[in-house]
């Protein structure tokens, strides 16, 4: 294949690319003169941006003008849209539920949104469930996605998200039954507003539990087909477990360029920034809140000598909760006669930062940062877009600083 490699790194570059097929890298932002294909969706004289770190296979039909800032340029002699992609069209059916089954980096979220595209041409609503929690292309990093859409789109980033289930990690691991349930509460939702639904799994397919997630996926999703993006073998064990299912196998593009880890981070960055930037300082009281995903609003605050705690047991487990650090001398005195030798200490200032899932009537709003919560006057600062009041506030388990970097990933069950 005739290969012509570009890769923009310390500048933002300017180029006319003519005639024929691309790959481009993001962040780039393509300007048609005449009409161009992205993911099979139409555009005709509009600027589309490709996010960072995202790639979009790019069919130019005349000319059109392209701004990379970070990004890269990779012009093939063939459509990089495999022919066994086009054809799969002719399995598709009203009233279908697909899951598309991978590992990372093998084309299931490109494939699901070209599908989509040319069954939007058909004339068909299509639903589309991403349940990749640490690359999230529908809603914000840390949740399941879910939308729905009558026409084309050439990035996820332009599909109005549904609704979404806020899990607030990176990795599945620790959380299965989370995902489980939020992908059955989305498919189950979207029934009867969809033609069909799509429901694209994460890259996790390694070792015992991977297999465990997919075959609970497909069972609460009961799909009508399984498409398998396989490199060398390395979804075998999932297969083997989803035995009376339709499954097919679809080639990966030859023209993929597999992200790197860093690439990854700064991805989940900036998405992040999408549902945090222009954010403000919000303070919510208790008395109108429930919490999930945490114990901080079970315990029963005291202030001893100046300084706010709280104990919690939760079966043999104790918790010691403190709003800011408490001296060893003080712990022992609070300690003393509760013979309590092991506990799981948290420290509420400490969470400055962690990620927040809001809710109001059932329905995810958006996400938050914890800046504050303060058990003793009964009130949590958040960082957050949302306008309207949320009653329910979900606990994360990943912190990020003031510029939205990971610095820290709390383990499943810290906060109860």
């Amino acid at each position: 294949m005739y290969i012509v490699f570009l890769e923009i790194r310390e500048k933002v570059l300017t180029m006319r690319l003519s005639k024929g097929y691309y790959i481009i890298g993001g962040k780039a932002y393509i300007r048609p003169l005449g009409s161009i294909q992205i993911f099979g969706g139409d555009v005709d004289e509009r600027t589309v941006e490709i996010p960072y770190a995202r790639q979009a296979p790019v069919y130019i039909d005349r000319e059109a003008e392209v701004e990379i800032d970070g990004g890269y340029v990779v012009r093939v002699d063939e459509d990089p849209i495999p022919r066994e992609w086009r054809e799969s069209i002719k399995d598709y059916r009203e009233g279908d539920k697909t899951v598309v089954i991978g590992g990372v980096d093998v084309g299931k979220s490109g494939y699901t949104l070209y599908i989509a595209n040319q069954l939007v041409k058909k004339g068909y609503r299509v639903g589309i469930i991403d349940t990749d929690i640490g690359q999230s292309d529908l809603g914000p990093p840390g949740t399941i996605g879910s939308s729905i859409i009558d026409k084309q789109y050439v990035n996820y980033h332009e599909i109005p998200l549904y609704n979404a289930y806020f899990i607030g990690d990176k990795m599945p691991s620790g959380h299965l039954l989370q995902i489980v349930i939020g992908t059955y509460k989305l498919i189950k939702e979207m029934e009867n507003e969809a033609d069909m639904v799509i429901v694209n799994t994460s890259g996790y397919i390694r070792g015992g539990v991977a297999r465990a997630l997919k075959r609970h996926i497909v069972e609460v999703v009961e799909p009508t087909n399984i498409y398998i993006f396989d490199k060398e073998g390395e979804t075998k064990h999932i297969v083997d477990d989803l035995k009376g299912y339709n499954i097919k196998y679809l080639p990966i593009p030859k023209t993929l360029k597999p992200k790197r880890i860093w690439e990854r981070r700064e991805y989940r960055n900036y998405y992040l920034k999408k549902y945090i930037d222009e954010a403000r300082e919000t303070k919510f009281y208790l008395s109108n809140l429930k919490f999930d995903q945490t114990i901080l609003d079970k315990v029963c605050y005291r202030i001893f000598r100046g300084y706010t705690y709280g104990l919690y047991q939760d079966g043999e487990r104790t918790f010691f909760i403190t709003y800011g650090v408490i001296p060893k001398e003080i712990i022992s005195e609070i300690f003393r006669g509760l013979e309590i030798r092991r506990y799981t200490h948290i420290d509420i200032k400490r969470l400055r930062g962690l990620l927040l899932g809001l809710y109001r009537e059932g329905r995810f709003l958006n996400i938050g940062l914890l800046l504050d919560y303060n058990p003793i006057n009964k009130e949590i600062k958040v960082l957050t877009k949302v306008d309207s009041e949320p009653d329910e506030i979900k606990f994360g388990y990943l912190i990020v600083d003031s510029e939205l970097n990971e610095v820290m990933r709390l383990r499943p069950g810290f906060l109860g």
